[in-house]
């Protein structure tokens, strides 16, 4: 999209006409920014108006401190204009927001509304900062299930794993 972007802009430039497309994400070819200052841009120039906006997972180009900014972002969206934001996350920051309704999806248990500290993604970060030991780290290590079926074992507790887990080539201590 951004050479896309760019390369319209030159043809803009060439004829002399209009406003260039880039001007639209802040000015800056997105190429020259990093993918989280891209996706600021764009959220900042683009939502725009009381719209309805469906988001897949925004925190993949977001630091932790850009996550508080789009949070900013989107509440002043809520609050300003009338924005509505559907966002599927994992991230405990943008689901921190106090007046979110929060819908966790199970395939045991379809679709509920969730208290924040009830959701899983708080859970765990909340666990992982109050216990931060080696002890987590090693469970973690031993078996991780990934998408609730997949299991990664370290190859000296591979005993121990089920029989259809991949076998982890990580060096044992």
């Amino acid at each position: 999209m951004a050479s896309q972007i760019d390369s319209l802009d030159q043809d803009l430039e060439n004829a002399s006409a209009g406003r260039r497309i880039i001007d639209s994400y802040g000015g800056i070819s997105l190429h020259a920014q990093s993918h989280g200052e891209s996706f600021l841009a764009l959220a900042v120039h683009r939502l725009v108006g009381d719209g309805l906006y469906l988001m897949d997972e925004p925190e993949a180009a977001l630091s932790p401190s850009r996550q508080l900014a789009l949070l900013a972002l989107l509440d002043n969206q809520v609050q300003r204009l009338g924005s509505q934001f559907v966002i599927a996350t994992h991230s405990p920051i943008l689901i921190a927001d106090p007046d979110a309704l929060i819908y966790q999806l199970s395939a045991e248990q379809g679709i509920q509304s969730v208290a924040y500290e009830s959701t899983e993604h708080f859970q765990i970060t909340r666990d992982f900062f109050s216990k931060r030991s080696r002890r987590i780290l090693q469970s973690s290590v031993h078996g991780l299930t990934l998408f609730g079926s997949a299991t990664m074992c370290r190859q000296a507790t591979a005993s121990r794993c089920p029989p259809s887990s991949a076998q982890s080539s990580l060096p044992v201590k």
